[in-house]
């Protein structure tokens, strides 16, 4: 919908409506057109792809105490406008006629507007006009939605938390519903700042609907303006403008939350009418420093995981029940743990403190038994009943990915690598645009020794985001085993690059060169990874498989006898099924190593 009030200028195809002038203008040149047809072409450019129906344009073109031929005067309107834009009822490029109900613009549209201020943008654009569902369509009920990362309506980009925050906790609220496929976070996230049209965003993701929003905060005063937009045709389903206290917020969402569900002809089932009421806290300073913790996690880099560690800290502090905060420590603990910013045993039991701690609170939490299993997984190597903790969190929530994913990865230690393959597609089906779960397929591929299909997931992550360096990571390790050296070298180079010298990516690039046959480049980053270690944790895994492809046997097998006492979350699955320590499975140390962490399917 276009709103005149703001707009200067409307372009379509070859066209121009300047609204202030009042002109229509085709390729710079003035069309001529009537007071009517252009007040006409006016409504509808307001409502592009809708209907308008003939009861509504005599409503606006033609006040009640005006008497005229309203069926005449109206198609010879609409005649002198086709006219203007050269085209004819029989064969419409711009104007659809819809017999005995009204006219659809066709083309999309572009609104050229000045810049305003965020209270006038945020009023402007909330001050909309709501069309009638077509009879048809009003008991259509819609089983899939993408809720759009809301829009941070103020001037100031520090507020992007709350916008980021208001969308998650909707998304969040929303996915309990059974009936209902919420597309998540990472899938929309994407197209934040994207000004593409929301019906084009819903095809992309195959959705029924999308839920757009707007969010600005000025005092103590929180305006909050939604729109549902039904993907198959347009429709403007439901909109509102909300402005609450601030320390309203919770209801706000809930207000929006249980409207959706109406909306989208949603039926709870008994005992399931509470699940959109849903709170973690009633503190809503606690809960805005929860949004910020998540606003920093989901960065994912090192900084951005200890600043939303913090914040999540900081809400306990205010509500040391909150469950969600407790297990956003959790979660921020479990990349850091992986990806070797801090040593295994510095952030594994703090994980799994944090995660106890939330199921202690609400035992039905998924994120938190995901994380615990994780943890029995990785570092306690309890692989048997940390199964059952994963099955668990993801019968909890089927909904969400990631139980699925360190279900796959718990497998995949195990030798069970079809099974694996399996979860780690369900979780991939769950949220196929997840940049996290593209790579870990790749990884999972690789594990599993299937190095093509490893390169071509590591490949597709890359083009989803060619700034994500667990793509290239698993792309490298893949063409390294598959005996392409070259490309490997670069990807890992890339990796290397894109995660400010992560000691994992540096060990791997040392790798590829040591299998490469190019000893020098190799031991030149053994020698830089002995600096690193100094001042990070570097994992003796990825040391050994350096030292296996230089010839290395014994010094090799002393650092996987380190990683053992490190409790490094690589070594159980790399002892398995990594390929590069091929050569070493025949040593008795090695069959020992196995043994003693008692790894079975």
């Amino acid at each position: 919908m276009v709103d005149t009030d703001q707009s200067r200028t409307v372009r379509f195809g070859l066209f121009e409506l300047d609204l202030r002038a009042g002109e229509l203008r085709k390729n710079g040149v003035k069309i001529k057109l009537q007071e009517q047809p252009f007040r006409l072409l006016v409504i509808l450019l307001q409502h592009p792809g809708d209907i308008v129906t003939r009861e509504e344009l005599r409503e606006q073109l033609w006040p009640a105490d005006t008497f005229v031929d309203f069926d005449h005067s109206l198609n010879a309107a609409v005649k002198r406008l086709r006219d203007a834009l050269g085209e004819s009822a029989e064969s419409p490029v711009y104007i659809e006629t819809l017999a005995r109900r009204g006219y659809r613009f066709i083309p999309p549209i572009q609104a050229i507007t000045p810049e305003p201020s965020p209270l006038d943008a945020f009023l402007r654009t909330s001050r909309k006009v709501r069309l009638r569902p077509r009879p048809e369509e009003a008991d259509r009920a819609i089983g899939s939605l993408a809720v759009l990362p809301f829009a941070n309506a103020s001037a100031d980009p520090q507020m992007d938390y709350l916008s980021d925050g208001l969308t998650e906790s909707i998304i969040l609220s929303l996915s309990q519903l059974p009936q209902l496929r919420v597309m998540s976070r990472s899938a929309v996230f994407r197209y934040k700042g994207h000004v593409e049209e929301a019906q084009v965003i819903g095809q992309a993701l195959r959705v029924g609907a999308v839920l757009t929003g707007k969010v600005l905060q000025r005092g103590e005063t929180l305006l909050v303006s939604v729109e549902l937009v039904d993907v198959e045709n347009g429709w403007q389903l439901w909109g509102e403008q909300y402005r609450r206290k601030v320390e309203d917020i919770f209801a706000t969402q809930e207000d929006i939350a249980k409207e959706m569900s109406e909306q989208l002809r949603l039926k709870l089932a008994p005992g399931k009418q509470n699940l959109l009421a849903k709170r973690y806290t009633d503190n809503v300073e606690a809960y805005h420093l929860y949004l910020k913790g998540r606003f920093y996690w989901a960065k994912r880099t090192e900084s951005g995981l200890y600043k939303g560690i913090q914040y999540f800290r900081e809400a306990i502090e205010l509500d040391p029940t909150y469950a969600l905060a407790h297990a956003g420590v959790a979660e921020g603990y479990v990349p850091l743990a992986v990806y070797c910013h801090l040593a295994p045993k510095d952030a594994c039991p703090k994980a799994k403190a944090a995660a106890r701690m939330a199921l202690e609170i609400d035992p039905d939490l998924s994120e938190a038994r995901t994380v615990l299993g994780a943890m029995m997984s990785y570092y306690d190597w309890d692989l048997h009943n940390a199964e059952k903790e994963l099955r668990q969190a993801a019968a909890l929530d089927p909904q969400y990915p990631r139980a699925r994913q360190v279900l796959a990865e718990n497998l995949t230690i195990r030798g069970r690598f079809q099974e694996a393959v399996i979860e780690a597609q369900r979780a991939l089906e769950l949220d196929p645009l997840a940049l996290s779960l593209n790579a870990f397929m790749a990884m999972t591929y690789y594990f599993g020794r299937e190095y093509d299909r490893a390169i071509e997931h590591g490949s597709r992550t890359i083009d989803l985001d060619p700034n994500f360096f667990p793509g290239y990571f698993y792309l490298g390790l893949a063409s390294q085993m598959n005996g392409q050296f070259a490309e490997a070298v670069a990807a890992l180079q890339q990796a290397r690059a894109l995660s400010n010298n992560s000691t994992l990516m540096v060990a791997s690039l040392a790798g590829a060169f040591a299998a490469w046959g190019k000893h020098e480049e190799a031991r030149n980053i053994l020698g830089e990874l002995e600096q690193m270690g100094r001042r990070k944790y570097v994992s003796q895994v990825f040391v050994a498989a350096i030292l296996t492809s230089l010839g290395e046997v014994a010094p090799a097998l002393a650092c996987l006898e380190t990683a053992y006492e490190d409790r490094c979350t690589w070594l159980p699955r790399c002892l398995i099924a990594d390929g590069r320590l091929d050569s070493l499975r025949c040593e008795a140390s090695f069959q020992g190593l196995i043994r003693r962490m008692a790894i079975s399917q």
